[in-house]
């Protein structure tokens, strides 16, 4: 598995320069359900998306609500988590994306690459490259990927 640009990735997004240490990491299909062993390669915590958000229910709730704001919010105290080493690598984040409409996914990628600022933690979101071509238009990947936060394997 050839990890360099992840590597490059994770030390741009794991130091201090950013205001707002977020990256997105596409994977190729080989690298689908290797999130957890791609984050220790990276000397990275590992959490699963899917998992957060179904442990962020309400008891006894009958519905998955995954609306934008709840994300950010679930994203923002992840990223101020005191008990990670300050390196995490998401999987699943398409689980989130797939319940959203374009211009709240558009909204999510937004808080995420701009408005998500001072964290403890890095944060790169690992999905694969289809689910972020239909979440996140051409051009704002283009922007990420400017700024030197989108890698892909």
């Amino acid at each position: 598995m050839a990890l360099e640009d992840a590597r490059r990735l994770m030390a741009y997004v794991g130091g201090m320069a950013l205001r707002c240490r977020t990256g997105i990491l596409c994977l190729g299909h080989r690298d689908l359900g290797a999130e957890a062993d791609i984050a220790a390669r990276l000397r990275a915590d590992h959490a699963d998306w899917t998992d957060r958000l179904l442990s962020d229910c309400a008891p006894g709730a009958h519905r998955l609500s995954c609306s934008w704001l709840r994300q950010a919010d679930l994203m923002r105290r992840l990223s101020n988590d005191e008990g990670s080493s300050g390196r995490i690598v998401v999987a699943n984040f398409d689980f989130g994306l797939s319940g959203l409409a374009p211009d709240d996914a558009s909204r999510l990628w937004s808080y995420l690459r701009t408005d998500l600022v001072h964290c403890r933690n890095a944060i790169i979101v690992a999905l694969p490259q289809r689910a972020l071509d239909l979440s996140l238009p051409a051009h704002e990947q283009q922007e990420w990927d400017d700024e030197g936060r989108l890698a892909r394997l």
